[in-house]
């Protein structure tokens, strides 16, 4: 992992991770994608870390492809493009893949592959200087990886817009199209991306990793899977089982009269719900 492309700083229980190619608006080379997504699975495996802060430095975030190594990307170079197509594509995948939230605090540019970082992100802080877009169409370049998740976060009509038209949106936009959750003066942008770290970090751990998984699972499957997730994953007192969930027998459950889903209710004597894995007097969960 290269200290020189990506900087690594824990605060507590929070790291942060700043991209560090400043003279080039951190665009994303091989060196800095490959440091990226090392050092997301290396704080995912740290203990002593509950939630990343991803941001840039410099006075932007991210200006996405380093477009000066696509020269080398030919067509009589597959393996090549595979290759950093791949490495894109995992670099976007990995924030729902750890069980840790992401914030994103973003100042300038955030463009085409920055732009997918930061929507990827589970929050994102931005500073009023903050300009998200896709330029690729003036560049002839297809922004395919990042559409799927583009459309999720913001809408098709609104997507469409964007990558069609190639310009920017404003933080203000962006925070009315629900992209971001915060706009801040440039001057507090990591003031506010780290309290709200903070806040995020000072849960019980169980609980906020098994919120994002939830989350995750339900918003990549369709509507009745998401139900019957979500319900399988919560408990009468209304805490949320962990991996390592135990079972203390079958869940009553109600549909509603409009039929969106199954309501969990209060066990009743010899039902199931789940508890809590330090219950240790019950069975786990197979």
């Amino acid at each position: 992992m290269s200290e020189e492309v990506l900087l690594c700083e824990d605060r507590g229980r929070v790291r942060i991770l700043t991209m560090n190619r400043p003279e080039k608006l951190n665009a994303l080379n091989t060196a800095l994608t490959e440091a990226l997504l090392a050092w997301m699975k290396q704080s995912d495996r740290d203990e002593g870390v509950s939630v990343v802060v991803l941001t840039g430095a410099g006075r932007a975030f991210c200006a996405g492809a380093d477009i000066g190594e696509f020269k080398d990307l030919t067509p009589d170079q597959a393996a090549r493009v595979e290759h950093r197509a791949q490495l894109t594509m995992h670099s976007h995948l990995i924030f729902s893949q750890i069980k840790k939230p992401v914030i994103a605090a973003v100042r300038g540019a955030a463009m085409g592959g920055g732009a997918g970082l930061a929507l990827a992100s589970d929050m994102v802080v931005a500073s009023e200087t903050m300009k998200l877009g896709y330029p690729e169409i003036k560049h002839g370049i297809l922004p395919a990886i990042v559409i799927t998740n583009l459309v999720r976060q913001i809408g098709r009509k609104a997507a469409f817009e964007l990558v069609t038209q190639g310009d920017p949106l404003t933080a203000a936009r962006a925070f009315e199209l629900g992209a971001v959750n915060k706009v801040v003066a440039d001057d507090k942008l990591m003031d506010a991306a780290l309290s709200l770290a903070d806040s995020l970090a000072a849960y019980k751990l169980e609980a906020l990793f098994a919120i994002k998984q939830l989350f995750t699972r339900w918003w990549t499957c369709r509507w009745p899977r998401g139900w019957k997730k979500a319900a399988r994953r919560t408990s009468p007192c209304g805490r949320c089982a962990p991996k390592r969930a135990v079972a203390a027998g079958p869940v009553q459950r109600r549909v509603f009269p409009s039929g969106i889903g199954p309501d969990v209710v209060a066990p009743h004597r010899g039902s199931w719900y789940f508890a809590i894995h330090n219950n240790s007097n019950s069975r786990r969960q197979r």
